[in-house]
């Protein structure tokens, strides 16, 4: 009885364990992403910016 409830409660935490990693590391990508396409954004606003002062 003992072994089947611990076996169970091992499954429980690693299916949490998984659950917790994987949104650990969706977060870290959409961080990446989002500082991407800020970087980005700022680069060509500056270059839009540089083409409209030389005409």
């Amino acid at each position: 009885m003992h072994i089947g409830l611990k076996g169970t409660m091992n499954v429980l935490f690693l299916k949490d364990l998984t659950e917790k990693t994987r949104r650990g590391q969706r977060r870290r990508v959409e961080k990446v992403v989002r500082v991407a396409v800020s970087h980005m954004a700022t680069t060509w606003h500056s270059r839009i910016g540089a083409a409209q002062v030389r005409v």
